[in-house]
């Protein structure tokens, strides 16, 4: 698992915020829009049955709308707190056997190969902007 100083200042950041993350994001005017388009766009791409990977999926909102039209998904994040709140969402949501929720930093995505195949992946909201080193 990485552990660099950055990713660890990421990871404390994002458990932070993740309390409050869907009122001062998710449940916004602006955020409910970027959050329809987002889901507009990946409701063409993938199809029921399709099954996807997430990265940076925060409060796991997108996977569970996704997962609500059939599309099977893993949905990692950084930060345990969001995984936690994602897990709770999942929970009261009846989707549990289409979504599942990890603790995982994208820079440590490489031995996801022996979870696929996936038949697409997305990130979203910068999340790709907090990785500070792809894997190769």
């Amino acid at each position: 698992m990485t552990t660099s100083h950055t990713t660890q200042g990421t990871q404390a950041y994002c458990d932070g915020a993740a309390q409050g993350y869907d009122h001062a994001f998710t449940n916004t005017v602006i955020g409910r829009a970027e959050r329809e388009a987002v889901c507009r766009g990946a409701e063409r791409l993938f199809r029921s049955g399709d099954r996807i990977l997430e990265l940076n999926c925060g409060t796991g909102d997108d996977a569970l709308r996704l997962a609500g039209n059939g599309v099977r998904g893993l949905a990692c994040d950084i930060a345990p707190r969001m995984i936690e709140i994602a897990r709770q969402r999942l929970d009261c949501s009846g989707l549990q056997e289409l979504v599942e929720f990890r603790v995982l930093a994208t820079e440590d995505i490489a031995p996801l190969h022996g979870d696929g195949p996936f038949d697409g992946a997305f990130s979203n909201f910068s999340g790709l902007n907090w990785v500070e080193t792809f894997p190769p």
